[in-house]
């Protein structure tokens, strides 16, 4: 037994804190069980690249690992940071800030997501696309739906079956899977047709 049980809910540790619930406040623990930040929000978010999401008065923003509030709480949705930003939503549209709070990408779109591969797969005018990390749209697609980059390639659906493009917006793979998800790190991908199994990069 590493940490005695007397939270309500735990969650998994992630850059050496774990996320738990007591009573109907969050706060983190260290591996030791030692209690780092109180328990004392609505919600939070796992640690990510040191900062982690923190809801208080139906609010989010940004705390470090010593419980500083980096960024103030003062956004409607915000995902965790990736690649040194994070999507946050102000007036129902999203846009991104940096590590220090400062708005690179002004709220101006319908959905946002993280980073990947210096891209990030955002929604305008009922369109999917990417963009980059200076706020240019790298690419706008006519796909019903996208996922993020990753080793290069993204996962998009044509309405009814899913395949790959490269970032020229170019079929590489071709639609015939019923799902697809992103390649990681390793060049592998999980795929269904009809049933689960895995595609791998040829490099």
């Amino acid at each position: 037994e590493i940490v005695t049980p007397k939270y309500d809910y735990a969650f998994d540790f992630s850059e050496g804190l774990a996320t738990v619930q007591k009573g109907d406040k969050w706060g983190f623990i260290d591996k030791t069980g030692k209690e780092i930040i109180k328990p004392q929000y609505q919600i939070t978010s796992s640690f990510s690249e040191g900062l982690a999401a923190i809801q208080k008065n139906d609010k989010w923003g940004f705390i470090d690992k010593t419980g500083k509030e980096v960024i103030g709480a003062k956004y409607e949705i915000v995902h965790e940071f990736s690649e040194g930003f994070a999507a946050i939503s102000v007036n129902k549209k999203y846009g991104f800030i940096d590590k220090t709070g400062k708005e690179i990408i002004s709220p101006k779109y319908y959905f946002a997501y993280e980073f990947s591969d210096g891209l990030a797969k955002v929604q305008k005018d009922e369109k999917w696309g990417f963009v980059n990390k200076k706020g240019e749209v790298e690419l706008m697609t006519e796909y019903s739906d996208i996922k993020p980059f990753s080793n290069g390639f993204a996962a998009v659906c044509d309405g009814k079956k899913w395949g790959y493009i490269n970032k020229n917006n170019t079929v590489v793979i071709d639609f015939e899977f019923n799902e697809a998800g992103s390649f990681n790190n390793s060049g592998i991908a999980a795929v269904k047709k009809p049933a689960w199994k895995f595609i791998q990069l040829v490099k």
